[in-house]
């Protein structure tokens, strides 16, 4: 029994590690311009596709990043993470690179999702409690209240701060 609590525990957690990632949604951008220090997903145009593949791959379909400055028609992007059309993603460690206005459809903002926070800090609490009580840590209730030793106060033993002060 012990051992399937074990990996229910297991299991638990990592159900819950990639919706600790789900906490954020990318939306459409409402304003016109994107603001400097945020992270955005920049969904690159079908022009963007062809003359972004030498510096990305083929197939590119999206850029997510924080944007670093936009100059004259271009947007200075720390580059984490880009998408093809195979379903396949790279993970960059933010090197900057300038993309053209031109090469880029849609600008979507990362927002927070209180409903999927909800969910992970829920997941994330039940995986806890799992793991507590798998291993035991949540105690063992199953002493008998009314056994040896009931209703008489504990032993303890005090050792005197000031031993030669005289009481």
């Amino acid at each position: 029994m012990k051992q399937w609590m074990r990996r229910g525990a297991l299991i638990s957690v990592a159900a819950v590690l990639p919706a600790l990632q789900a906490c954020y949604t990318y939306a459409p951008l409402a304003t016109p311009a994107p603001a400097t220090g945020e992270t955005y997903v920049f969904d690159v145009s079908d022009r963007g596709r062809v003359e972004l593949a030498e510096r990305f791959g083929a197939g590119l379909t999206e850029i997510e990043g924080r944007l670093a400055g936009v100059e004259n028609a271009q947007y200075l992007i720390n580059v984490f993470r880009v998408s093809h059309l195979n379903g396949q993603t790279a993970l960059w460690s933010g090197e900057s690179s300038r993309i053209s206005r031109e090469n880029i459809g849609t600008v979507r903002a990362r927002k927070l999702s209180r409903g999927r926070t909800a969910l992970a800090v829920a997941g994330g609490a039940a995986a806890v409690v799992a793991i507590l009580a798998s291993t035991g840590l949540l105690g063992n209730w199953t002493g008998d209240p009314e056994g040896p030793g009931a209703g008489e106060p504990p032993i303890s033993v005090r050792i005197p701060l000031f031993p030669l002060v005289a009481r």
